[in-house]
């Protein structure tokens, strides 16, 4: 008898409540071996979903507004060393512009750790988000930082070879060139050169080695 089945007969026969029983596997994931402890957390995750699923998009979306904001003003600690929880609440929010600026902290947080492959993540995840904002000049300059950032996890990660790599730095050359000599050029030319030095093509390598260093 698992303990579901010899909890309802402590008040009763268990028979009015096997199709409960049945609801409680199929939606809670509970099994015979599961203790009465595991259940009752179950039980309890499943609740917390429906009774979120149930809420108005709206009203969800101010809820994890109210979240984040919480967390950034009396949880402060919290905001600097977990951007991404706060990241997540805002892009559950739809707080776009916060939510990229959120990501990108994140994924530069991970990197002083050397955490590439979580920082790759929250980085793509912010520049994703961009495609919701308008083309503007403070777009390109953002999407520009994701990418420089990017790059170095990208690099790590994949190798330097890679088309990933490629796309990143030709991407960010083309955002150089539409906001105007930046110094993000200067990063975005050596990735390029790495990119090209590592697949063979030495003498494109070379001609941006010169341009980087001239």
């Amino acid at each position: 008898m698992t303990y579901c089945e010899g909890h309802c007969l402590a008040y009763g026969s268990a028979t009015p409540y096997l199709p409960v029983l049945a609801l409680l596997r199929q939606r809670c994931g509970i099994t015979d071996g599961d203790s009465p402890v595991v259940i009752t957390a179950k039980v309890h995750q499943a609740l917390r979903e429906v009774a979120y699923q149930s809420l108005l998009t709206s009203t969800r979306q101010q809820v994890h507004q109210r979240i984040a904001q919480v967390v950034e003003a009396q949880f402060p600690i919290t905001a600097e060393t977990q951007p991404e929880l706060v990241a997540q609440h805002y892009t559950a929010a739809g707080c776009t512009e916060l939510a990229i600026a959120y990501w990108q902290r994140a994924g530069q947080h991970v990197l002083q750790r050397s955490a590439n492959l979580e920082a790759a993540q929250h980085l793509t995840k912010g520049r994703a988000l961009l495609a919701m904002l308008p083309e503007t000049p403070a777009r390109a300059q953002q999407e520009l930082n994701l990418l420089i950032a990017l790059g170095p996890a990208l690099m790590a990660t994949k190798g330097y070879a890679t088309p990933e790599v490629e796309q990143t730095y030709a991407r960010a050359r083309a955002l150089c060139q539409q906001v105007g000599e930046i110094p993000q050029l200067f990063p975005t030319l050596w990735g390029l050169w790495w990119f090209y030095e590592g697949s063979g093509a030495l003498l494109t390598a070379r001609e941006l080695g010169a341009f980087a260093s001239s």
